[in-house]
């Protein structure tokens, strides 16, 4: 199994990011995610990398809808306090959910705290998963800690 150190917030980002136009690359031997614009891909080259077809780099997915969607009810499930889970399960479904959803927890900034820590766990255990698919043994580098869970 072939080990490599990457940075923990530039994987979630990768797996998190549905922008049109850029494409998340790993490289294999270095840890690095690339972004690499799509106007690039895969016909020509950045920086002289055909990304598609050289072996040291890996095409990050993006998490599907389906499991975003997952990620906010599961969190939901979460909630007690009845007004902020009424108006995010009002809002848990339809174009731009993700976005209204973020939008309505800043308003509540523990719960969004609280979010962002498990949206991350989430996402890194779809990160881990692929990255045994892919045979790759990832050190995540600069987790995101809460404070709370540092060592004083």
């Amino acid at each position: 199994m072939n080990r490599i150190r990457v940075e923990c917030l530039d994987l979630i980002e990768a797996f998190e990011s549905n922008s049109p136009g850029l494409t998340y690359f790993l490289n294999r031997e270095s840890g690095e995610v690339e972004k690499v614009p799509d106007e690039f891909c895969p016909d020509e080259t950045v920086s002289g990398i055909d990304y598609f077809s050289d072996p040291r780099y890996i095409r990050i997915p993006s998490i599907s809808d389906d499991k975003g969607l997952w990620i906010r009810k599961e969190y939901l499930s979460c909630i007690q306090d009845e007004d902020l889970h009424d108006k995010l399960e009002h809002i848990l479904t339809g174009r731009g959910s993700l976005k209204r959803f973020v939008d309505v927890l800043r308003a509540y900034p523990e719960f969004y705290c609280d979010w962002e820590g498990f949206k991350n766990r989430e996402l890194l255990k779809t990160i881990m998963a692929w990255s045994e698919e892919l045979d790759i043994e990832i050190d995540l580098v600069n987790m995101p800690v809460k404070k709370d869970q540092k060592d004083t």
